[in-house]
């Protein structure tokens, strides 16, 4: 019962993140919030079998992915790809950064 608060704003800052970005890439098609909603709620569900935190749409991400000249949703895949393989052969390293920053 006391997770319902957290989804909502979860999806809402999801919600508001997928519009910006709308507005950001001329001539796209704009998102299906309803594809983005299930997604989100698939991956919290995933996520929360293994432990790990709330997953939710960013804008920074989306941002930099636009800037950079992303186009697809391949963008986004490398994206999360770099981001594993940090985790994965930096491990040392970020285990010296503080979970408050994080």
């Amino acid at each position: 019962l006391m997770c319902i608060p957290l989804a909502l704003l979860a999806a809402a800052e999801s919600l508001l993140a997928a519009q910006a970005l709308d507005r950001l890439v001329i001539g796209a098609k704009p998102h299906n919030s309803n594809l983005e909603l299930f997604g989100q709620g698939a991956a919290n569900l995933a996520v929360g079998m293994f432990g790990g935190s709330t997953v939710t749409g960013v804008i920074v991400r989306g941002t930099a992915n636009v800037q950079s000249g992303g186009k697809s949703r391949i963008a986004a895949a490398f994206h999360g790809v770099a981001l594993l393989l940090v985790i994965f052969y930096a491990a040392n390293v970020l285990e010296q950064v503080p979970q408050s920053a994080l």
